[in-house]
């Protein structure tokens, strides 16, 4: 039986949320209540599958407390929101922000996309239309909407030494030395202050096993150096 789609009231909406035990505090609406209520939800059949008998239409599979955020009621009931303007919401706020999240119930909004699109079957026709939709639009600008090709583009990556940008294939470049002998006359390398600081004294590498830092000798040379200028200072003082 096709029932006439009747006056959309707020107070409906309310009831439904005391009597699942929330608080009359802890239940909003959008705007002051409207005495004369909202249009009848319009129709949007798909033609040979939409069902309007109610009388048709399975029970709900959302548990009687689920709720959905804003964001996802367009995507998963595909409604706007003077579609479901007239229904109530709890707020909840979003954990580590200061946003406050409006949560409808799941079954109110499925009821009113079933009332829109005609029972289940008509939510499901309804929600392959609009991926048929978006495939085709993909299909017809592969490179992205053309909003997306306004933007600016990235910056390409700087490349390293080699010319490969890295990832899958990158092979890092050899060290001028690599496979030389290590039989060859030692000398010092000098230490890195800016990853090392001051305080490094001596590494050892493939190449040179036996390495002294050029830094760590001019570190203790200076020590000793600022230790005898305090020593002539202080035996001066005294004298």
């Amino acid at each position: 039986m096709d029932v006439q789609l009747q006056r959309r009231y707020s107070r409906h909406s309310l009831v439904n949320h005391l009597s699942l035990g929330i608080q009359r505090k802890d239940v909003f609406w959008k705007g002051p209540e409207r005495l004369e209520g909202f249009d009848p939800i319009k129709r949007d059949p798909i033609p040979g599958v939409s069902e309007y008998d109610q009388a048709k239409w399975p029970a709900s599979y959302w548990p009687p407390m689920h709720t959905h955020m804003t964001k996802l009621i367009g995507k998963v009931f595909l409604l706007s929101p003077d579609e479901y303007v007239d229904l109530c919401f709890t707020k909840r706020r979003i954990p580590r922000s200061d946003l406050i999240a409006h949560e409808y119930l799941s079954r109110e909004l499925e009821q009113r996309a079933w009332e829109k699109f005609g029972g289940q079957v008509g939510l499901d026709a309804a929600r392959a239309r609009r991926d048929q939709r978006v495939a085709q639009q993909q299909n017809q600008n592969p490179e992205g909407n053309a909003y997306n090709n306004r933007r600016p583009q990235p910056a390409q990556a700087p490349k390293r030494e080699n010319g490969h940008g890295g990832g899958e294939g990158y092979i890092a470049p050899m060290r001028a030395d690599y496979g030389v002998d290590v039989a060859q006359p030692q000398r010092p390398i000098a230490a890195q202050p800016e990853s090392e600081g001051p305080y490094f004294y001596a590494r050892a590498e493939p190449s040179y096993p036996q390495a002294v830092s050029i830094e760590g000798e001019r570190y203790v040379r200076e020590s000793k150096t600022l230790m005898g200028k305090f020593s002539s200072m202080f035996s001066r003082s005294r004298s």
